[in-house]
């Protein structure tokens, strides 16, 4: 069974959303749209306070995002799609600057492991940042973990991303891993190891199924596009990850 989710919710999140008459580019840059386990995401704003994380919530630049040690979450970009996945103890800020047409996202990750798709736009830019490290992504899929030495791993399964430091740059075209232990060390370009790969298959997978039956909800989240139009989201989630957000009539 499949229920659709408006109303009350749609007000909620377009009282977040519509602040202001004019829209800023850096505001409502992505959305909260997966919470899975523990359900426990920290989202603290470049200037406020750390708030508890819900699906739904829409995310600013500069906004840190961390997930408990159970936790996994997704986001996705509201200006092209692409879907970025946490794992539990992660931690990162999301960039955004420029024209929503031309808009230049960074992820800055000091610890922890995600996977990214990225839906390549002309005139976008998208770039991973670690204590050690950065990359370019040119390619669309790809996996990173930053250890708590800030030493980076990235392996590419589709496309290419440009890995460098101070030191030096390569590439990392698919089937490939890269990986810089230290600041004052070079990066390094490997055929990546299947077994590699299979500790990050949960990352890539689609999410958990859930018990049969279980009822379905879809919810619809308003969004502003690339031009500042307002439009809307649909995501279908089960009914028991988002209880938060469904008013009590609908229970």
């Amino acid at each position: 069974m499949r229920q659709i989710l408006k109303g009350a919710v749609i007000g909620i999140l377009l009282a977040g959303i519509l602040t202001t008459a004019t829209y800023a580019q850096n505001q409502n840059i992505a959305i909260v749209y997966r919470l899975l386990l523990d359900q426990r995401l920290a989202v603290t704003p470049e200037s406020g306070q750390t708030r508890e994380g819900a699906m739904g919530d829409i995310l600013n630049h500069g906004d840190n995002l961390y997930t408990s040690d159970n936790t996994r979450a997704a986001i996705r970009f509201t200006d092209d799609g692409s879907i970025m996945r946490m794992n539990g103890s992660c931690d990162l800020q999301i960039r955004a600057e420029g024209e929503r047409t031309a808009m230049r996202k960074t992820l800055t990750i000091e610890i922890g492991e995600l996977w990214a798709r990225i839906n390549r736009r002309e005139n976008a830019e998208y770039r991973i940042e670690t204590p050690t490290a950065v990359a370019a992504v040119k390619g669309t899929e790809f996996y990173v973990r930053v250890a708590p030495d800030g030493a980076t791993t990235i392996i590419t399964i589709d496309g290419v991303l440009d890995f460098f430091n101070d030191i030096g740059t390569v590439e990392i075209p698919a089937g490939f891993t890269g990986t810089i232990t230290e600041a004052s060390a070079a990066p390094e370009v490997n055929k990546t190891d299947p077994e590699e790969v299979t500790s990050f298959r949960a990352l890539g997978s689609e999410e958990e199924s859930t018990e049969a039956g279980e009822e379905m909800i879809e919810i619809e989240i308003p969004f502003m596009d690339e031009d500042g139009n307002l439009k809307t989201m649909v995501i279908t989630l089960p009914k028991s990850q988002v209880a938060q957000l469904i008013p009590p009539g609908l229970n």
